[in-house]
């Protein structure tokens, strides 16, 4: 038995390769939108954390509810080379 003959041929996608570059523009542009949300976000809430009034407390509570989804939609997005 040849065990060259238990590996299987790697088939080709049939797919042209412009399917494959406007994907991965797309996802880079969208990983760049998601990473700027993600850092701006964070940066707003640290900033006002320091200031440490009422008001701004009240208004980090929603950032930091969101905070963890945009990383995780920014890790998501990362472009695989």
């Amino acid at each position: 038995m040849n065990p060259s003959n238990l590996i299987p041929a790697p088939d080709t996608i049939p797919v042209h390769w412009v399917w494959f570059q406007v994907l991965l523009i797309v996802t880079f542009v969208l990983h760049l939108f998601f990473m700027n949300a993600m850092l701006g976000s964070a940066i707003l809430a640290l900033v006002r954390e320091f200031k440490a009034d009422r008001d701004t407390e009240a208004m980090n509570f929603p950032i930091a509810d969101k905070l963890p989804y945009t990383i995780a939609f920014t890790v998501n997005l990362d472009e695989k080379l």
